[in-house]
């Protein structure tokens, strides 16, 4: 039952259509037919102009009596006017006749196409009933087809013709609600589905937000960074074109007493940087020294670059600044320091007692303060 629903469904679209193009061939067939009796007829050839021949002859007749009673030159003189004129008239009369001749048969040609072009709209016409003609004889008949099936679906039931329409109505409304009951259900799928990417989409978005906050962050950063660097190239380099040999001596004195004569002397140059004289007087890069000899050489440096920043006498703070000291190192270093910055208050920040104990060794006065 549901496919013979469908096919008559098909059939009466299938109707509906060949109707509308019956219609739009009628338009096109009063179109044609107004084309065609807007094609104006030719007018025959007026027979007045026959009255152009009378003037030759009349004007042969006036050269006849001239030559005759007046004089002969006068009379060939009018008979040669009389005969180009007459000439004249025919050649023009023959090319009216020509365009005329031509005129007519377009126009038999333009209302032969018209003729035709109506004819064929007829016939299609024609033909398009023909098939609308058929097709709802088929509707009909499915139509039948179904109100048989629907009565036999009730046979306990007493239908007449009318009420088996209803019937075939209501189960034509019936598939229609189903129809859009799953169109509906298909279309809260794709909302359910806009929704789920749109809650993706603001999640992509506030995070594209963060990003974009931390990049901008991170530029300021950056420039903030980039500004240090420049900084620090600048200091590094007025402190290279400031360097005192009075900085150099303290900076190997340092050095010297921190690792107990391992090294002599340092040297500052452009090219190879800082390097360290050895106990056999050869030069090494600071480069390949080991952790806790750079740490005593960086440590050199700072406590050499105390007196060159400032004649303050200020306090002297080593935060975890003998991490990678050895033992023996660390006792070379405050005995350095005791020794050559006495007058100066060294705070030492550190969460072992190995400094405590090099201090205990090498007899050299502290105070202690706990922090808690």
């Amino acid at each position: 039952m549901e496919q013979i629903h469908k096919e008559t469904k098909l059939e009466e679209e299938k109707i509906n259509i060949l109707e509308k193009a019956k219609e739009d061939l009628e338009k096109s067939r009063q179109e044609a037919k107004t084309e065609l009796t807007n094609i104006k007829p030719i007018n025959e050839k007026s027979k007045s102009k026959n009255l152009l021949y009378i003037f030759p002859i009349i004007l042969t007749l006036i050269t006849l009596a001239t030559f005759i009673l007046v004089n002969k030159t006068v009379a060939l003189v009018g008979l040669s006017i009389t005969i180009i004129t007459l000439i004249t008239i025919i050649i023009k009369n023959q090319k009216e006749n020509k365009a005329y001749q031509k005129e007519q048969e377009e126009h038999r040609k333009e209302k032969r196409n018209a003729e035709t072009k109506i004819e064929l709209i007829e016939n299609e016409i024609k033909t398009k009933q023909n098939l609308i003609n058929k097709t709802k004889d088929m509707l009909n008949q499915k139509k039948q087809t179904q109100k048989l099936q629907i009565k036999l679906a009730y046979p306990n039931t007493k239908l007449n013709l009318d009420e088996i329409e209803e019937k075939a109505n209501t189960y034509e409304e019936q598939n229609y609600i189903n129809s859009l009951k799953l169109t509906i259900s298909q279309k809260e799928l794709f909302k359910k589905e806009i929704e789920k990417k749109l809650e993706e989409k603001t999640k992509i978005e506030e995070k594209l937000q963060a990003n974009q906050e931390l990049l901008e962050e991170l530029i300021t950063h950056d420039e903030e960074i980039n500004i240090a660097k420049e900084a620090l190239a600048s200091a590094y380099q007025e402190m290279k074109e400031s360097i005192t040999p009075k900085f150099t001596e303290n900076l190997s004195n340092s050095i010297k007493s921190i690792t107990n004569g391992k090294y002599k002397t340092v040297k500052v140059n452009e090219e190879n940087g800082l390097t360290l004289e050895t106990e056999t007087g050869n030069y090494i890069p600071a480069t390949v020294l080991s952790q806790g000899t750079i740490d005593q050489l960086y440590l050199s440096l700072r406590i050499s670059s105390i007196n060159e920043l400032t004649e303050e006498n200020m306090p002297l703070i080593l935060d975890e600044t003998f991490a990678y000291f050895d033992q023996t190192r660390l006792q070379n270093i405050l005995t350095y320091l005791t020794n050559n910055y006495s007058k100066k208050q060294i705070i030492i920040l550190t969460c072992t007692k190995r400094e405590e104990e090099a201090l205990e060794t090498s007899d050299i006065k502290y105070t202690k303060t706990e922090l808690t």
